[in-house]
């Protein structure tokens, strides 16, 4: 009698679909994503990317029992498990975009994407998307706005390493991250063009479309000063971040958020009045 075959259950406790806001597509080539455990980062294990442009991990360390349940029993479904946490980490062998680390809870409770929370993910949770920053010498794509800046101190001299920019449009938000020289980029569509009544054509033209925006900062001074060398803080750490204080002038005084305007085919670049860099600082209490 021939013996039956036996049956191997394998699960991938991890699958996680990045995704750049600005042109709306998912991210697949150029990233080399890893997890490791929080409690030691040096068994790293590297992501494969699925057929689906995904990525995902096997053989966690630790997670054996569960990505190989026995056929008697499902550890998922029995009695909660206790979760361990991993830090994921993603960076671009394009240089298009900024290096991520974020914290996730293993195992996740469904075999789905993994669903970031709202201070997870730059731009929230939509269906199972990571939104990832672009990165300052990022170029830009065609039709898309750009909004550039250096932020610094007002003594023009410490740059504001790892501050969240937001810029908000008409109820819209879009995100920055600088990196360790203060430098950010920020892609986004541009907004709905403006009709102008009674003309023939109806619209404006392109180069007389203008929208107002409005900038905030998110900069807490001494968060670099508590990571590891070459480690950027975790999504949650710069979402934490306090609201920074803007100069709009050199003589100031300084405000909690600056009113822009963006003109259709000009980049728009983030700067203090007669200086080169934009200053913040800590909002006064």
């Amino acid at each position: 009698m021939a013996r039956p075959l036996e049956t191997l259950t394998t699960r991938t406790l991890l699958g996680i679909r990045f995704w750049d806001p600005a042109t709306d597509r998912q991210i697949s080539d150029g990233l080399q994503v890893s997890a490791a455990p929080e409690t030691a980062p040096d068994l790293k294990v590297n992501a494969f990317r699925t057929a689906s442009g995904n990525f995902a991990f096997q053989n966690l360390p630790g997670m054996r029992a569960y990505e190989y349940p026995a056929a008697s029993e499902d550890l998922l479904l029995s009695s909660p498990p206790a979760p361990r946490p991993f830090i994921v980490t993603a960076t671009d062998s394009k240089s298009s975009f900024m290096p991520v680390r974020f914290r996730v809870e293993l195992p996740l409770l469904d075999s789905s994407l993994y669903q970031p929370a709202p201070l997870t993910s730059p731009l929230g949770n939509e269906s199972a998307r990571f939104y990832l920053f672009s990165a300052p010498a990022r170029p830009t794509p065609p039709g898309l706005a750009a909004i550039r800046a250096t932020l610094t101190s007002p003594d023009n001299e410490t740059p504001a390493a790892y501050a969240l920019l937001e810029i908000a449009e008409n109820g819209r938000r879009w995100y920055g991250l600088t990196d360790a020289r203060g430098c950010a980029t920020i892609l986004f569509p541009y907004p709905t063009f403006i009709t102008a009544l009674g003309a023939s054509p109806p619209g404006l033209p392109p180069a007389q479309q203008h929208w107002p925006l409005t900038l905030r900062v998110r900069h807490d001074p001494g968060l670099i000063s508590t990571q590891a060398p070459n480690q950027p803080p975790t999504i949650r750490q710069i979402r934490n971040q306090p609201t920074a204080a803007l100069w709009p002038t050199v003589a100031g005084p300084p405000t909690p958020t600056l009113s822009l305007e963006l003109t259709y085919g000009r980049e728009l670049i983030l700067q203090t009045s007669s200086q080169s860099n934009l200053w913040i600082g800590p909002a006064p209490p």
